[in-house]
């Protein structure tokens, strides 16, 4: 029950966010010939928290690539599509998550911050054990800044797994990471 009330809670975010001025928002903005994907690429490094008891806190480094949303556009600030694959080598399993974060952030000159609902993939090798995998779902939010082409930022994010076996444990790997990240806008 605890995931459907996690995935209601993010769409309801998002949904309210949104609808203050959702007559506004602009739908299909690659359509125009003004739009620019705005990408990114960077580097993330961090710390990936489980919820299980038992499981330690472990280093996370990963890859990122995002880029303005081509398929909603709001009336102010931005929607980002964030994807994001991350790899833990913890002390006894390896996982690796690919996740699909859409934000929508606030821009202030070369700052911007946001947060919003996302969807992914976690594969689980456990030494010894046999490979598990599992949909996810989150909720994310970050903070970025830019420097010319260069981008700097912090970023966290909750993660649900939707596979309660996944690690073994009945309990799922539903876990925070908290990250780093360097980049260069193109």
């Amino acid at each position: 029950m605890t995931k459907i009330k996690f995935v209601l809670a993010a769409l309801a975010g998002t949904l309210v966010a949104g609808s203050a001025s959702a007559e506004a928002f602009k739908m299909w903005p690659y359509k125009d010939a003004n739009w620019d994907p705005e990408f990114n690429l960077s580097i993330t490094a961090g710390q990936f928290d489980p919820a299980n008891s038992g499981v330690d806190n472990e280093s996370v480094t990963g890859i990122q690539i995002s880029l303005n949303c081509p398929w909603f556009g709001p009336p102010n600030g931005a929607i980002r599509q964030q994807m994001n694959y991350n790899m833990i080598q913890g002390d006894g399993y390896d996982v690796s998550t690919f996740e699909m974060n859409p934000r929508w952030y606030a821009v202030d000159g070369d700052l911007r911050y946001g947060a919003g609902p996302g969807l992914g993939y976690m594969w689980v090798k456990p030494d010894g054990g046999s490979d598990d995998s599992s949909v996810t779902l989150q909720f994310s939010a970050a903070v970025e800044y830019t420097i010319d082409n260069i981008i700097i930022g912090v970023g966290t994010r909750y993660q649900q797994t939707l596979n309660d076996d996944i690690s073994g444990s009945g309990e799922g790997l539903n876990n925070m990471l908290t990250d780093l990240k360097i980049g260069f806008a193109f």
